[in-house]
């Protein structure tokens, strides 16, 4: 149960984090044709201290063209050392330029 709750802890400390940065001002910039946007490496890990939250490659479980739902394999490793393991589902709505792709 320590280990749950250590999980959740941190997986609370990612979302508070995330959600609570404000974003820079946007300045629009359009990349060549020819290339694509740079892809996030996966895993992501976030560190505090000694414990470290380590997120994995996003699944797609389904997309309608508006609503996306996914799911991410996490890892939590406390100061001891030991690694708890849980899934985070999440879904997001999605705006798309069917006429510009």
């Amino acid at each position: 149960m320590p280990q749950l709750r250590l999980f959740t802890v941190l997986l609370m400390l990612c979302l508070v984090a995330l959600s609570g940065a404000q974003a820079a001002p946007e300045q629009p910039v359009q990349p060549p044709a020819n290339q694509l946007a740079a892809s996030p490496n996966w895993p992501q890990v976030l560190a505090a201290g000694d414990t470290k939250l380590t997120i994995y490659q996003p699944q797609l479980d389904s997309w309608d063209g508006y609503t996306l739902s996914a799911r991410a394999a996490a890892e939590a490793t406390g100061t001891d050392g030991k690694s708890t393991y849980g899934i985070v589902q999440f879904s997001a709505h999605t705006l798309v330029d069917k006429a510009t792709r």
